[in-house]
């Protein structure tokens, strides 16, 4: 995903973020490669909910996009997602919208202008939900798009995921 070492991936920093700050912080990692939001909402929500988190942040839809999931499939997985969080769990929820990724090398024309346009249909659907739903919106697209959109140290070698470098500006805009 990235990184060949865990502590520079994006939900250790994230974490390490907090425990910085004076937190004691006992890190969950439910992600895995790959993972949809179909996943989330029938793998892994239920241990989430068992474990009763204080936050939880949710980054996920960039493979609903790549797998060519319809928006109102996606929309309707999310929203159970949050909606279960939030009436399941007393957890502070982040939702943090989907970056852009996938260098220049990587997604050509027209395919860049088509996954660029999905993503920005889907964090309005991701925006819109967490105003429902009243949980904290983070825009990562938008703070990292002019980047990601080039080459740069930022991707790992594959073009697609961040580097340690690119996750750790990720953590930063997150926390």
């Amino acid at each position: 995903m990235g990184v060949d070492n865990y502590e520079k991936s994006i939900p250790f920093l994230i974490a390490k973020n907090f425990a910085d700050s004076a937190n004691d912080v006992v890190l969950k990692d439910s992600a895995f490669p790959g993972a949809r939001t179909a996943d989330l909402k029938g793998d892994l929500l239920e241990q989430t909910i068992k474990d009763q988190p204080n936050i939880v942040t949710v980054l996920i839809g960039v493979n609903d996009i790549h797998g060519n999931i319809n928006k109102s499939e996606f929309k309707s997985n999310y929203e159970e997602i949050l909606s279960r969080l939030t009436k399941e769990t007393k957890a502070k929820i982040f939702v943090v919208n989907i970056p852009f990724i996938g260098g220049n090398s990587l997604l050509k024309f027209p395919y860049n202008f088509y996954f660029d346009y999905q993503t920005k249909q889907f964090n309005e659907v991701i925006k819109n939900l967490a105003e429902n739903y009243n949980v904290k919106y983070i825009d990562l697209y938008s703070q990292t798009a002019d980047e990601f959109k080039k080459e740069g140290d930022h991707y790992s070698s594959d073009s697609f995921h961040p580097s340690a470098k690119g996750y750790e500006e990720w953590a930063k805009i997150i926390y």
